[in-house]
């Protein structure tokens, strides 16, 4: 019961804090904006908005890890204000910051999404896709990327787990085993479940003979 209260208050001040913070942004009103954020911080999370942005990703999980299990509706309530500061940083056209900020908002939904709970308020693969897109040419960590391949792997999308595999292996080629086990569970599934996931049968086989032909060079 407790729990459940917690998390319809968490919802609703979320939904109204967010609403606040881009009426402000929109109306350049950015301070006023980062105290309202920094205000349910304080309340709900027990975090100022400097350390927020001063901590790492992997700092944050552990904080809002117990016991081994993940509170997945706080880490994407702080991923979500995470996101509103980089509109704030954007407006202020201090890009970086801005890309610095979504980039560790998007670790945070990604392993959220690889190693929590579902969360219902949160349209957690569309924020996901979202930062991806506003990421784009932005240099993104090895972890991050096994983040977005199992991400996408779980969500049926294999186009796109593909392309974060071949990102990391090109990187780390000692995961070529983890690759071919990749691909010999996509050949696991239907045609049309690959079809859905825009990597067909006959890529995936290609997938994987470029993997096992650049595995035997080395």
């Amino acid at each position: 019961m407790f729990q459940r209260d917690y998390l319809v208050r968490l919802i609703e001040e979320m939904t109204s804090v967010l609403g606040k913070v881009m009426g402000l942004r929109q109306d350049n009103k950015l301070t006023e904006a980062e105290w309202e954020i920094d205000e349910l911080l304080q309340r709900k999370f027990r975090l100022r908005g400097p350390l927020l942005q001063s901590l790492s990703a992997e700092d944050l999980i552990k904080m809002f890890t117990f016991n081994g299990v993940l509170e997945s509706d706080r880490l994407q309530g702080v991923a979500m204000l995470l996101k509103e500061q980089a509109m704030i940083e954007e407006k202020r056209q201090d890009t970086e910051k801005a890309a610095q900020l979504r980039t560790k908002a998007l670790h945070l939904f990604t392993y959220a999404s690889t190693q929590g709970y579902p969360v219902k308020w949160v349209k957690t693969n569309d924020e996901i896709q979202g930062l991806e897109a506003q990421l784009q040419g932005v240099y993104l960590t090895s972890t991050l990327h096994q983040l977005l391949w199992r991400h996408y792997e779980g969500i049926g999308n294999y186009a796109k787990a593909e392309d974060h595999l071949f990102h990391l292996y090109h990187r780390e080629p000692e995961i070529f085993s983890e690759g071919i086990a990749f691909y010999n569970r996509l050949l696991e599934q239907t045609d049309e479940a690959l079809e859905e996931g825009r990597l067909p049968r006959e890529e995936v086989e290609q997938g994987l003979a470029q993997l096992q032909d650049d595995g035997r060079l080395k």
